[in-house]
């Protein structure tokens, strides 16, 4: 498939299927007000010192991200979970070829946490750490670590 003029994605996958496959799946799942975690990448919000990133993917495993969310809720924790494609890493865009595509994807995720002033993302997704590590490395003044670590410094 011959690139779009304009545009960074040059691979034939069907982005807009994959995520709203994605989508339907978490719709079919999740109660609307069962989903404790914002989907749409903030402009201007609350500061927190802690953002729950989830990923793209988690939409199809809600029901393991409400368990943490809880427990995340019965630590006290003062933080706001995000999710979702708007908040996707770009590991799938990077898969298919689309690297500049990715990049982007990555970024916009990052500043979208940095706007929340936290003091760490505490990561779901292995996938996302994975790319943030190894392929994309965007720089940002953030601490992160996986849930699991965060969960582990609570004992």
């Amino acid at each position: 498939m011959a690139q779009k003029p304009g545009s960074r994605k040059g691979s034939d996958f069907n982005y807009a299927r994959y995520f709203r496959d994605m989508l339907l799946l978490h719709d079919l799942t999740t109660f609307p007000q069962d989903a404790a975690w914002t989907r749409v990448l903030a402009r201007d919000p609350e500061p927190h010192p802690v953002v729950f990133y989830l990923g793209c993917n988690v939409l199809r495993t809600s029901h393991m991200v409400r368990t943490a969310i809880r427990i995340l809720d019965l630590l006290e924790v003062d933080y706001v979970a995000v999710g979702g494609p708007a908040y996707c890493c770009g590991v799938v865009h990077q898969r298919f070829g689309d690297e500049e595509l990715a990049q982007t994807m990555g970024l916009n995720a990052v500043r979208s946490f940095e706007r929340f002033r936290p003091e760490r993302v505490v990561m779901w997704c292995p996938s996302c750490i994975w790319y943030y590590d190894e392929i994309c490395q965007v720089p940002a003044s953030l601490k992160t670590q996986h849930i699991s670590e965060f969960l582990v410094e609570r004992l």
